[in-house]
């Protein structure tokens, strides 16, 4: 009885995963994440909303051509990653971790639920080593605090209680905080 609804089941979770591939997204690599967009995303505005000016890096704003906003977002999160890996000290050099920019928290839900996750309205959540988070709440703070969750839940055998885990993103959160509020020379 349980076999014949077995198949209808594998192929249900192939097709509905197969719909959010890599192939339907946008890619930008970096070495320690893989970072997958809609198509037609706006990349200035996601480096804009993850304050990229405090992760200048000359060589890619100098250089002209169509990929270069593509390289300067690889190197800024990049940046970030390596950024919250120090706060934290945590330093997962086989580690690797997903993120899925949705366009809208429409998106974001139906995600959730094909992971059956409740969200309740946020506009980002992790799932094993995977973010998914919606582009129109896209904030550095934001998406640093789900790269260190997941940095967090993923580096120990046992995780921390979440007021820990908690109380660690909040300490990441001050010092990126910090890092953004400085003035550039």
């Amino acid at each position: 009885m349980t076999g014949k609804y077995f198949i209808p089941l594998l192929v249900f979770c192939f097709l509905g995963l197969s719909a959010f591939s890599q192939d339907s997204f946008s890619l930008y690599e970096s070495d320690n994440l893989s970072v997958y967009g809609y198509q037609g995303m706006d990349t200035s505005f996601l480096l804009d909303q993850l304050h990229y000016t405090s992760f200048l890096h000359s060589e890619t704003v100098f250089n002209s051509g169509p990929s270069s906003l593509d390289r300067m977002l690889s190197r800024t999160l990049e940046e970030i990653y390596l950024e919250i890996s120090d706060l934290l000290d945590i330093h997962d050099y086989n580690g690797h971790i997903t993120v899925y920019v949705l366009p809208g928290r429409e998106e974001l839900q139906a995600r959730a639920s094909a992971l059956s996750q409740d969200l309740s309205g946020a506009s980002a959540f992790h799932s094993g080593t995977d973010v998914y988070i919606s582009l129109d709440a896209l904030t550095l703070s934001r998406f640093s605090d789900e790269l260190s969750q997941v940095l967090i839940e993923n580096y120990f055998a046992v995780p921390p209680p979440a007021t820990v885990r908690q109380a660690l993103c909040g300490y990441v959160q001050y010092h990126v905080k910090q890092m953004t509020d400085k003035e550039l020379p």
